[in-house]
């Protein structure tokens, strides 16, 4: 998985032009050998987390993350939010194709959510991070967006004491224009959502072979994630007496 030269000009034409090329065909998985199983977690894995460390060390260095801390406990928090989201995005996805139909094995699943994780899923947190760190109407936005999500799930379950405490919120009917700059960054957000969102699609029906109507049930599945994650973030800070991973920090 990890590639050089010609290849890695290749992945980045296909991560733009074709992203349907990282998805490669089910049978390499569905005969593998244990060893070759293992093979493919491994490198999967690494091709994973080295990409978490390029995403995650820039902002770390520059201060920027979801706590205030010094440069190695923000690396690691920084690290945490996006494999975090990662392997919950992995459940949630395998359970969606198992329950509309049953799938291929876990492995092409995790090679599917891994990749497209550290691809795609790192573009929309840096871009995210980007939006906040230069622009204080998108910070606003985000921070919105932000508290209207988990104060819509910790409805039904408890929201910490001084949660929206410090943070500068912008009601998106406040904002009466926005600037060049602001409104490539909320492109970019959305383009690689739909990257993102079809990569996960692509896979379901061309590694599990499900319809198009289950491969969009699945991807109901995927969308629920950023609710669940609230919830179990939620969860922990306020039963567990665990700090939320979102404390922005800067």
């Amino acid at each position: 998985m990890v590639r050089t030269g010609i290849g890695q000009i290749r992945i980045l034409f296909d991560i733009v032009f074709n992203p349907q090329n990282l998805i490669e065909s089910s049978s390499q998985y569905t005969d593998q050998s244990a060893v070759n199983r293992l093979s493919t977690i491994i490198s999967v894995t690494v091709f994973f987390l080295l990409n978490v460390i390029l995403y995650a060390l820039p902002l770390s260095l520059q201060g920027i993350g979801f706590v205030d801390a010094d440069i190695i406990p923000l690396l690691i928090n920084n690290s945490i939010s996006i494999v975090s989201f990662g392997f919950l995005t992995y459940s949630l996805y395998h359970s969606g194709i198992w329950l509309v139909r049953g799938s291929n094995g876990l492995i092409p699943s995790y090679r599917i959510v891994m990749i497209n994780t550290s691809i795609y899923l790192a573009i929309i947190f840096n871009l995210l991070w980007i939006g906040i760190f230069i622009s204080n109407t998108l910070t606003g936005l985000f921070n919105w967006a932000f508290q209207v999500l988990f104060e819509t799930v910790g409805y039904y379950i408890a929201i910490p004491p001084g949660f929206g405490d410090g943070f500068n919120s912008i009601n998106p009917a406040e904002v009466s224009s926005l600037l060049l700059l602001d409104r490539a960054i909320i492109v970019g957000l959305l383009i690689s959502s739909c990257y993102y969102l079809y990569v996960l699609y692509i896979g379901a029906r061309r590694v599990h072979g499900l319809t198009r109507y289950e491969s969009v049930l699945v991807m109901g599945f995927v969308l629920s994630s950023p609710i669940t994650f609230a919830a179990i973030s939620l969860i922990i800070g306020e039963y567990l007496n665990i700090p939320s991973f979102f404390r922005l920090g800067a």
